[in-house]
């Protein structure tokens, strides 16, 4: 593993654990467009929420349930679990 890829995992790490996201970075994680992400805010499906930085952010954990990755996000820590056991 090269420094390019040790420097994208750990940022790929960062994302996965934060609360607040972007839809851009939001819809890149998961594999979808970010255009969908603004289409459930436009129509206020997903309440976005203003980080400290001052960007329009949506909360992960409710964007995974309206999309539908709420069982991904459960899945990995039942394996990660199992792993340790």
């Amino acid at each position: 593993m090269n420094i390019d890829e040790l420097m994208r995992q750990m940022e790929a790490d960062e994302r996965e654990d934060q609360r607040l996201i972007t839809p851009v970075e939001y819809g890149r994680l998961r594999g979808i467009a970010p255009q969908r992400v603004y289409y459930y805010i436009r129509n206020k499906k997903l309440i976005p929420e203003r980080c400290e930085c001052g960007r329009n952010c949506v909360v992960k954990a409710e964007a995974d349930e309206l999309f539908g990755f709420a069982d991904l996000e459960t899945t990995s820590e039942v394996a990660q679990e199992e792993e340790e056991s």
